[in-house]
């Protein structure tokens, strides 16, 4: 691919056309001359022989090969020649032969000699005297000549060639450079113009071709200028729809830059950003560890984990957590993602927002989820899990775990008796007596009706917790004043022990409860344990 200027480029294609011509020109030459020259030598060396076989064919009837060779000698002095011999009769001995000239002087050059290496084959011509036969002359003739007059043509037809080009290219230069200056001023306006600078014109030159493609940058120059400045204006009007839009979302916006060498700072944070911080933009900009200050101290710690893991994996990074006590916000969830810039710094393109109102909703389905609604105390779902819990503590401590399930004696006719809110305000009232008598790791759930379970965990093997249930009989049998009514219950227990009953949580529950319809066949208001889990 011929690379460089317009003008350069045209030179060196007439270079390249003229070279090829020039060559076979000279070739079809020196073929030409070649064929002329062997032509021409075949004529001289008939007439060369014509005149010496007389001189040669005395000497010969005579026997005198002295003056036969001198003869040869003569006719090669003047070098056109490259060897003459003399064979005898039998056409293979030679008798006489010519002594080749010292030196055939020639221009040519010893490359250009090589390069030729052009010989003349030998001919033969039969010296005869009537019948009698007395030798062969051989002639073979020199290219010598023949090299160095090509030589000489090969010169003058380079000579003339070059002062061809030269002329040529000069007057091709001369041409050029008036025609294609409109090209030149037309590119010049193109770079221009690339660069930026929308104002850039093509000259409109007076060649028909030219003036047109000029007209016509010139018009598509103006189309993007007018297309640039109503592209100008849409972005600024997107730009202000957005920072209205900003400002109107409840959602802060913000960018963060982490800088390649080490450091961060922010470019950007939205109002709202701010007013979920309770923090002005200035101090954010001035300190960009600022914000960490309003994190809750309990969950700093996984806001800087995730942000590490999200920085170094350079995924998007995603924390709820609660603000400082005190905050407006109590929770905020923050997003962003990055993006990784040519300079090698990190920009996080993120979001935040307060989710207080979330968090109040999940605490409260999760209450509603697993807490009684009358009493406050778990129900079963949560019993379920925290049996669990008890269970891998007694394995893991070595100690027992006692399930006991509680039924009210009585409960029935003062709920049919006085309503159903006077049953409601007994077995909140039983519930608050048992919740008082219990340890703090200790679990009472209501499971249903008036039937409760307690968990007593990390008990030994003694008899305590009999007498933490027996305690806990006592003060459920104590009278609750229900408005105008005193009302009494008693209660009977079903107790189970884990590990001596070594059962999954349902088949505990399963044998505590057995355990209490036997307390309440023995006459209530009593103790009974499972028959596998009596202890020792």
């Amino acid at each position: 691919m011929i690379s460089g200027s317009l003008q350069h480029r045209l030179f060196v294609v007439v270079l390249i056309a003229a070279v090829p011509v020039f060559i076979a020109h000279l070739a079809t030459q020196i073929v030409s001359d070649i064929n002329t020259a062997r032509q021409r030598t075949d004529r001289v060396t008939e007439d060369v022989a014509a005149a010496a076989i007389p001189l040669l064919k005395t000497a010969l009837v005579v026997g005198d090969l002295a003056t036969a060779e001198e003869t040869l000698d003569n006719i090669m002095h003047n070098g056109q020649f490259s060897r003459m011999a003399l064979y005898g009769p039998n056409g293979r001995d030679v008798i006489a032969e010519g002594k080749a000239a010292s030196t055939v002087a020639t221009a040519a050059p010893p490359w250009f000699q090589s390069m030729m290496s052009i010989r003349f084959p030998a001919r033969y011509f039969a010296i005869e005297a009537g019948s009698a036969k007395y030798g062969t002359l051989a002639i073979e003739s020199s290219s010598g000549f023949l090299v160095a007059d090509i030589w000489r043509r090969f010169l003058t037809a380079s000579l003339l060639w070059l002062l061809t080009i030269s002329a040529a290219l000069f007057l091709l230069k001369r041409f050029l450079g008036k025609s294609l200056k409109p090209l030149e001023d037309m590119a010049a306006a193109a770079h221009c113009f690339g660069n930026g600078d929308m104002n850039c014109r093509a000259t409109v030159s007076d060649v028909p071709e030219l003036a047109e493609t000029a007209m016509a940058f010139n018009s598509m120059a103006e189309r993007l200028q007018d297309a640039r400045v109503q592209l100008e204006q849409r972005i600024g009007d997107a730009m202000r729809e957005l920072d209205s839009l900003i400002t109107r979302i409840p959602a802060g916006v913000y960018k963060l830059k982490m800088l390649a060498g080490g450091g961060m700072r922010y470019d950007f944070v939205s109002p709202h950003w701010c007013d979920l911080l309770e923090i002005d933009a200035a101090t954010v900009y001035a300190d960009p560890e600022a914000p960490l200050s309003r994190i809750h101290p309990d969950d700093l710690g996984s806001y800087i984990h995730l942000s590490d893991l999200a920085r170094r994996g350079r995924i998007p990074f995603i924390w709820e957590g609660r603000l400082r006590p005190g905050m407006r916000a109590a929770w905020l969830h923050i997003e962003s993602v990055p993006n990784v810039l040519e300079s090698g710094d990190i920009l996080w393109d993120g979001i935040q927002y307060d989710i207080s109102a979330i968090k109040e909703n999940e605490a409260k389905l999760d209450r509603i989820a697993h807490y009684d609604a009358l009493t406050g105390i778990p129900n079963r779902l949560l019993l379920t899990d925290r049996m669990q819990q008890a269970i891998a503590q007694a394995k893991r401590m070595g100690t027992t775990l006692a399930v006991c399930y509680l039924d009210l004696d009585g409960f029935k006719p003062i709920n049919d008796t006085l309503g159903h809110q006077a049953g409601d305000a007994l077995l909140i009232e039983i519930a608050r007596r048992l919740r008082s008598a219990i340890r703090g790791g200790d679990t009472i759930a209501r499971i249903g009706g008036d039937e409760f379970v307690l968990l007593l965990v990390g008990l030994e093997p003694t008899d305590e917790y009999k007498k933490a249930l027996e305690r806990i009989l006592v003060q459920i049998s104590e009278p609750v004043q229900i408005g105008s009514h005193s009302a009494a219950v008693s209660a009977s227990i079903g107790i189970t022990l884990y590990p001596t009953d070594n059962s999954d949580p349902d088949l505990l529950l399963r044998h505590a409860d057995q355990a209490m319809y036997q307390a309440k066949q023995a006459g209530r208001n009593r103790l009974r344990f499972f028959a596998d889990a009596i202890p020792e």
